[in-house]
């Protein structure tokens, strides 16, 4: 993975880490697709476990 394009914060940094992020979390959506989920229910999924991981203070 990528890592940000300078150290410390940058106006882009939050988009930076979105691209780092968009193929792992796309593998992600075709791998469980390819097991019998729907992209639906995959991406509430994503949304739910997303809100509880961050709200879990990991």
């Amino acid at each position: 993975m990528r890592g940000p394009d300078q150290l410390g914060p940058y106006p882009e940094r939050g988009k930076d880490c979105e691209r780092a992020l968009e193929d792992g979390v796309l593998e992600i959506v075709e791998q469980a697709a390819s097991a019998g989920w729907m992209r639906e229910e995959i991406w509430a999924a994503l949304s739910a476990l997303i809100h509880d991981i961050r709200h879990d203070d990991r």
